[in-house]
């Protein structure tokens, strides 16, 4: 559902309260560490899930630079 009052998103609601509202679980793209794509070309802020990480499945984040571990920042090889 396309909110009509301004540019947000509905998935499973029909009175989202932010740009994107998922009514539910979200799921993100999933890549090995040898196959994340470049973090500078995704861009800062972008999200997926790294099953083989280091220590175990993990979300990550880039910073417009590197990937990033999002339970504490530190960079994923």
């Amino acid at each position: 559902m396309v909110d009509a009052a301004g540019p947000r998103l509905g998935v499973g609601t029909d009175a989202p309260s932010a740009t994107i509202h998922a009514e539910g679980p979200v799921r993100v793209g999933s890549f090995s560490v040898a196959a994340l794509p470049d973090a500078v070309a995704v861009g800062a802020g972008a999200i997926v899930f790294v099953p083989d990480d280091t220590g175990g499945p993990a979300l990550a984040f880039s910073d417009g630079t590197v990937w990033r571990r999002a339970a504490d920042g530190t960079s994923i090889p």
